[in-house]
Order: structure tokens, then sequence, then C-alpha cells
């Protein structure tokens, strides 16, 4: 009898610990397949309008920021291309490509194409406030700007989606100020998980002139902080992020300037050579006329 309810114990243990198990494994499958959404405000990457079984395996992106001119002013040229894979039959879709706080009505030098060939394309605002389809892929509330087009993607074959355009940042713009005084530029790298499978993503932030004050790439799910590979030819730096045939994991590659101000020892020192200069102009004056006087 005591081994009976040993064994009706046992069974009810082993039970418990399958429906444990299934449960924990159900959650983590759910998880893995609802991480689409981004809780970020940012730019950068496509997705598309509706859930979708097409594949983005690789993604080419970079950023070109120089700022000869001023310190307080730089020139964003953004290029890039996603390889789409479609295994399965020929389909139509609207790809967005969501770019946050990038005011279309400054941005020149658009260029959408598919396979090297221009396609059509339309600038749209969504407020926070709005009901709309591609609130499905991010958690918060700010307001989006997306280049749209319709997209032809053949059965069984990759289309190469190619966006390009040029922009202008501010110090003096408070839409781009940070906390610090600077200025703040960032994408999106957690677009990727919008697609089915894997990706190799380069995204690559190459400088001329000024450096980042800061640089970061992390996710708000607590997986670690990804570093770039940093190289240096000529005047341009670049910081280069790189995943192999990944999950992405991550969220945010967020770059940050810093607003320059002459400092008091840069202020003391120019006015240590401008009273110099001063001086000794005021002294070869009088020796000048030191020298008349003794002439005469």
């Amino acid at each position: 009898m005591i081994l009976k309810k040993h064994l009706n114990f046992s069974f009810l243990f082993i039970q418990l610990l399958l429906c444990i198990l299934f449960v924990h494994n159900t959650m983590l499958t759910s998880i893995h397949a609802n991480e689409i959404p981004i809780d970020l405000d940012s730019h950068g990457g496509i997705v598309p309008y509706n859930s979708t079984s097409l594949m983005m395996p690789a993604a080419d992106v970079l950023f070109e920021i120089s700022n000869t001119t001023s310190i307080t002013e730089y020139k964003i040229k953004f290029d890039a291309n996603y390889s789409i894979l479609n295994q399965n039959e020929t389909t139509n879709i609207l790809v967005g490509a969501p770019f946050s706080f990038v005011d279309f009505d400054s941005v020149y030098n658009i260029k959408v194409h598919a396979n090297n060939t221009e396609i059509d394309f339309t600038s749209i605002h969504i407020e926070r406030t709005d009901d709309s389809p591609w609130d499905i892929f991010f958690k918060d509330d700010y307001d989006r700007d997306f280049l749209v087009s319709n997209v032809t993607f053949y059965s069984n074959t990759t289309t190469v989606l190619h966006y390009a355009f040029e922009y202008e940042m501010s110090m003096y713009d408070s839409s781009w100020k940070n906390d610090y005084g600077g200025i703040t530029l960032e994408y999106d790298i957690g677009t990727a998980r919008a697609w089915s499978g894997n990706i190799s993503e380069t995204v690559n932030f190459t400088f001329y002139g000024e450096q980042p004050g800061y640089y970061n790439c992390h996710s708000f799910d607590g997986v670690p902080k990804k570093n770039p590979v940093i190289t240096h030819k000529g005047n341009a730096s670049s910081y280069i992020w790189i995943w192999e045939n990944e999950r992405m994991e991550h969220d945010l590659i967020v770059i940050d300037f810093f607003y320059h101000e002459p400092n008091r020892t840069d202020f003391n020192s120019i006015s240590v050579i401008f009273m110099s200069t001063a001086f000794l102009s005021v002294l070869k004056r009088n020796q000048k006329k030191k020298k008349s006087r003794l002439g005469k």
C-alpha cells in the first residue's frame, strides 16, 4: 500500500514536471516568435506591412558623417542594401523603411531601388495617436516617418532593396539634441527581426573630422553590449558592427556627439596671446617714436 502511494506520488510529480517543462518551452517559443517589437524611437532598417515568411539573410548599412566645416554641423549620407529571399510563391507586399526624426522635406537625393532598378516610394508620417498597421512592429508611442514601396518578390529569388539619401544635423536643432547639449544619431538594428531566419549584417559608421564622444550597441532585454571593429584611414575613422548568420538580438546602435565650448584654459591662452601681441605692438611704436626724437 505504501509502495503504491509512493508510485502514485512519483507519477504525479513526473506529470507536474512535464507540464512545467512544456509551459516553459512554450513560453520560450512564443517569446522568440513574438520578439519583433522594439522599444525605440530612432530610425533604420526595413519592415514588411504584414506578417511574412520572407527572409532577410543579409544587410549592408553605411553611414558617412562629416563635419569638415564646423564641429556643430554634420552632413549625413545613408546608404544601405537589404537582401530579401522569397522561397515561396511570387508575392507583392508593402515594405516600409522607418526613419523617425528625419524630416523628409529637408532630406535630399533620396533613392530607392530594387535590384538596381528605381522603384516608386511615398513618404508617410504616422502620429503616435494614429491607428496604423505599422504599429505592430513598435512598442513605443513616438511619431514615425516611413518610406513605403510596393515591391514584387519573385519565387525562389533574392531581391536587393537599396535605400540612399542625405540630410544634415545641427547642434542648434532641438530635435537632435541630447541631454549633454550635443546631438544623437541612432539606428534600429532590431528591425531585422521582422523577417524570418538569421541575418548576416554589417553596420558601418564612418566619421570624417569630429569623432563621436560616445557610441554603443545594446539591447533592452539584458543581452550583452556589442563592440565595433574600429579602423582608421587618413582622416576617416570607421566603427563597424558585424553579425554573421545569426538571429538579431540587439536593438540599437547609438552615436553621440558632445557640444564643445572653449574652456577657461583656452580663453586664458587666447587672452595672453592677445595681450602679448598688443604689448609688443605698443613697445615697437614707442621705440619708433624714441628713434624719431633722437634723429631730430
